[in-house]
């Protein structure tokens, strides 16, 4: 009887011993399938791949749009924004299997500037409700422009910078108009006296040309794959909307429209509805070639 339980119990040691090598095993399959990268919030993350294979972040609410790669043959890329408020990881999805982890991008968090001050009108600060009607009525156009999603990329050149001029405002910053906290400065500013001639950073389609109330006359250029740069605070517009522009083709003079407090261009970068550090992203972008 004695040599019976021995038997059974070096039998249930064996199994046990089967069952963790074999977890150790699949353990370490899944984390090789899973891929550990990392971004700082407010800058994107490049995601490469040689087969364009359906993936979605963000809870499955947003997908990757891919882009054949600018200098690799059969190879693709993807832009994934990281938010200015994003924290955490960031995991990448098969879109019909949400809690199938392909891909973990670790949120690093950057040391923006912390705080500016701007005086501007009071009118631009505290609105009427007929106004605040109409900036509600101006960022759903934004929105809505940006959900439209034209396939592959409309460029095939390096971006550059829409003037050549210094930065008086980085991406990141917190804005205090008059004294008041308003948000974080999701674009950059470049110095630029009314009248300054401004370029299309590459090639794309005028999406959207509108006199905003908060920032001024504005352009919205479509890139393709949910990639839009902005220009705002214009003084004039030479192009229209549908039209198709090329990388430095002057699109409009700069000026102090909308809520300034000075003659500037507010440049800016957006990613699937997500702004983003425009040279930062010219960066990335370009080391691709």
């Amino acid at each position: 009887m004695l040599a019976f339980h021995k038997i059974q119990f070096k039998i249930v040691l064996l199994a046990l011993l089967v069952l963790s090598h074999t977890s150790s095993l699949y353990a370490n399959l899944y984390a090789k399938k899973i891929q550990a990268h990392t971004a700082y919030n407010g800058t994107i993350f490049i995601y490469q791949a040689s087969t364009p294979t359906p993936l979605s972040y963000n809870n499955g609410k947003k997908s990757l749009h891919y882009m054949p790669h600018p200098s690799k043959k059969g190879e693709f890329i993807a832009f994934i924004p990281i938010g200015y408020y994003d924290k955490g990881v960031k995991t990448l999805h098969n879109p019909k299997q949400i809690e199938s982890i392909t891909q973990s991008i670790t949120i690093l968090q950057k040391d923006y500037p912390k705080k500016e001050q701007i005086n501007v009108a009071n009118n631009k600060v505290s609105y009427s409700n007929e106004v605040a009607k109409r900036i509600e009525k101006e960022k759903n156009a934004a929105i809505k422009t940006y959900a439209t999603i034209t396939k592959g990329r409309l460029w095939d050149k390096p971006f550059i910078k829409p003037l050549d001029s210094v930065i008086t405002s980085p991406y990141g910053s917190a804005r205090i108009f008059n004294g008041k906290v308003n948000s974080y400065h999701g674009g950059t500013d470049l110095r630029a006296t009314i009248g300054t001639p401004i370029l299309a950073t590459n090639d794309g389609k005028v999406a959207l040309v509108q006199d905003r109330y908060l920032s001024g006359k504005s352009i919205y250029i479509d890139h393709g794959s949910g990639v839009y740069s902005v220009y705002f605070h214009l003084d004039e517009f030479l192009v229209k909307q549908g039209d198709m522009v090329k990388q430095g083709q002057v699109i409009a003079k700069s000026g102090d429209t909308g809520r300034v407090s000075g003659a500037h261009l507010h440049f800016g970068i957006v990613i699937n509805g997500t702004n983003v550090d425009a040279m930062d992203f010219i960066e990335q972008v370009n080391a691709l070639f």
